[in-house]
């Protein structure tokens, strides 16, 4: 009798044990796609520049706003412009060189900046662009105030 006592007890214990790791798993799991849903939620409020992982916007966006920082009227060089980028955002120090690179090259060829020897500077066209914008986005503003007053 003791020892089918202690028997039952012990497949009691073994039981309880069983389902408490159960309701862990589920726990777990739980917890595990509300961590995907956040950072899926947390991911879809970053422009679309910022996903897949990335901290920074294209290396394109991060010249030409490098470009407008440095403010220089006969343009930046290449080590002034990485250095720029290097201080704002995260960029994979590994990649960076060939990146950056590869992105003066395109925006030099789509005609976003000018290059002067071995100086850049944003182009005509993209100094209108981005004043566009601004315009834009003001008058934006402005018709939200009216739109409040009334």
């Amino acid at each position: 009798p003791e020892a089918a006592a202690s028997s039952n007890a012990e497949l009691a214990r073994l039981a309880a044990e069983k389902k408490e790791a159960a309701v862990k798993a589920k726990a777990k799991v739980a917890e595990e796609k509300k961590a995907a849903a956040d950072a899926k939620k947390e991911n879809s409020d970053k422009p679309n520049s910022m996903k897949n992982g990335r901290n920074h916007p294209p290396y394109v966006e991060m010249i030409i706003q490098a470009l407008g920082a440095i403010k220089d009227r006969k343009g930046s060089s290449a080590p002034a412009i990485s250095k720029y980028i290097e201080a704002n955002w995260e960029v994979n120090e590994a990649k960076f060189k060939a990146n950056i690179n590869t992105a003066l090259k395109v925006a030099v060829k789509s005609g976003k900046i000018d290059r002067n020897k071995s100086s850049y500077k944003l182009s005509a066209k993209t100094v209108k662009d981005i004043a566009n914008k601004r315009r834009k986005k003001k008058a934006k503003a402005t018709s939200k105030k009216k739109k409040e007053k009334k």
